[in-house]
């Protein structure tokens, strides 16, 4: 609480450094471009060789 009581416009310089970045991408005409999909990776689960020693 007191770092932004200290420091109130830090945010705010945060979030114009981003849009400042954004504008000059889209002035430049640099294409968005999609997350590709997530591959599926199936989880395994399997005992460790600790637990295998112990016989739970």
């Amino acid at each position: 609480l007191s770092a932004a009581i200290a420091l109130p416009f830090v945010t705010l310089k945060v979030m114009a450094a981003i849009h400042w970045e954004a504008l000059k991408l889209w002035i430049k005409r640099v294409p968005l471009t999609r997350q590709p999909p997530r591959a599926w990776d199936p989880v395994t689960i399997q005992r460790s060789a600790r637990e295998s020693r112990l016989g739970r």
